[in-house]
């Protein structure tokens, strides 16, 4: 079986910050990875709910019914979700916060967007903010992340090289 491929995708029709940016995981042949095609299939309201929640959090501003970290968790400090409802039922988006630019600006971050869930308890489905977590670690997606949103300078293209 050939090794997984990973990209990374910025959401189009985002608010552009120095701060923060969002984006979905994506990679054909992991069936987990799915956060990007459960999007895909929403209707056109509940996108448009989503992308104000995603602007409300790449303005920088905090509200638990719409997103929310796990600060309190060791283990998931880097770990992010981003919740609606259809239906009547919860439904998450998870994925993992990256300050891709050390070099050049060290406080921007992107959250990238793993996988989705339905959430019918109320504790968090631990299973994806393990897979959160795992996919924040690899190497290749590391590296997709780095692509989208380079450390360079504004004007320096030898990292295109």
């Amino acid at each position: 079986m050939p090794p997984l491929l990973y990209a990374v995708i910025p959401i189009s029709g985002l608010k552009r910050s120095e701060r923060r940016a969002i984006a979905f995981l994506v990679c054909e042949g992991d069936p987990e990875v799915d956060a990007k095609a459960v999007f895909d299939e929403l209707s056109d309201k509940r996108k448009q709910e989503l992308m104000t929640r995603f602007d409300y959090w790449i303005d920088g501003k905090t509200q638990d019914d719409y997103f929310h970290g796990f600060p309190n968790e060791p283990d998931n400090k880097e770990v992010f979700t981003f919740k609606w409802k259809e239906k009547r039922v919860r439904q998450r988006f998870y994925g993992f916060l990256f300050r891709p630019k050390q070099k050049t600006n060290p406080g921007f971050q992107v959250c990238v967007l793993v996988s989705h869930t339905p959430k019918s308890q109320a504790e968090t489905d631990p299973a994806h903010k393990k897979l959160a977590n795992i996919m924040r670690l690899k190497q290749q997606v590391i590296n997709a992340i780095k692509a989208i949103f380079p450390d360079v300078k504004a004007g320096d293209k030898s990292w295109q090289n």
